[in-house]
């Protein structure tokens, strides 16, 4: 038996793609559960970094990270997976994913119990920083000048 070549119907060339269909596509995608986004914090209890909910479930399940739970009559309450698993099937929510066997209630808030540093954060070298940083004091004199009478 002799096998042919596949034939198209229509050769396969670029379709142009309807603006308005592409941003109906970008928020679907933006909406959809795992692509949330979850807060992250450092095990100092300190904001660092937002991640989406796949990370944080990865996080979680690896055991890098608990999950923080503001229940407002014990206050927060921090979860491991199991622990965030049982929690989950004992007050189900409409925010859940589901697994094979289980749903899971999406995390919004992440602590990661290894991490205690704090993000980076740079400073642009600009002439207004400069200025800011100097507070109008000239370099060459030591006189306080307006900031439109400096030059660098």
């Amino acid at each position: 038996m002799r096998l042919g070549k596949a034939s198209f119907s229509t050769p396969l060339k670029s379709v142009p793609v309807d603006i308005r269909r592409r941003k109906l596509l970008t928020s679907v995608v933006v909406s959809l559960p795992l692509n949330q986004p979850v807060l992250v914090l450092n095990r100092l209890w300190q904001a660092v970094n937002v991640c989406s909910v796949r990370r944080a479930v990865g996080l979680l399940f690896t055991g890098h990270a608990q999950v923080v739970y503001n229940d407002d009559a014990d206050g927060f309450q921090t979860f491991s997976f199991g622990e965030w698993q049982d929690f989950s099937e004992a007050e189900p929510h409409p925010d859940s994913i589901a697994a094979v066997s289980f749903r899971l209630r999406i995390p919004r808030v992440i602590l990661l119990l290894g991490y205690d540093r704090f993000p980076r954060q740079e400073v642009k070298f600009t002439r207004h920083n400069i200025f800011e940083r100097d507070k109008n004091i000239c370099q060459y004199c030591g006189g306080r000048f307006d900031r439109r009478d400096l030059n660098l």
